[in-house]
């Protein structure tokens, strides 16, 4: 009952559950978002997207976009689909209530992740 109504609290996803197109899930995400207040899921506060290759920096943003109370975001795994550029959607994004992240090792300067990082005091 309360995923049908949005109220979802945690998305999981890996390359050894999920086979399907990420974009059409986001796309069906942004359609729930649509049909509540302010077009967010409020209630989306864990986000798991341990290794799915079909992930991109622009679905980060866009997911991003859609759960402003998200309190947990790991992307680990994803060195080969995820970019620097993921930093800056962080940086640009800054989620307020984030408290856990993973990132995946991406090929980026150690002052580019300390800056990016500094931006979430509350990071565990």
């Amino acid at each position: 009952l309360s995923w049908q109504r949005g109220l979802f609290p945690k998305l999981q996803l890996s390359d050894l559950c999920f086979r399907g197109s990420f974009q059409l899930l986001l796309l069906w995400l942004e359609k729930r978002a649509s049909y509540a207040a302010g077009n967010r899921l409020a209630h989306l506060e864990s986000i798991d997207l341990h290794r799915l290759p079909m992930l991109t920096d622009q679905h980060v943003h866009r997911l991003l976009k859609l759960c402003p109370n998200l309190r947990s975001l790991n992307l680990s795994g994803n060195e080969e689909s995820l970019t620097e550029k993921v930093l800056d959607i962080l940086r640009e994004m800054r989620p307020s209530c984030l408290q856990t992240l993973a990132l995946p090792l991406l090929r980026a300067s150690h002052f580019r992740i300390v800056c990016t990082l500094g931006v979430f005091p509350s990071l565990t």
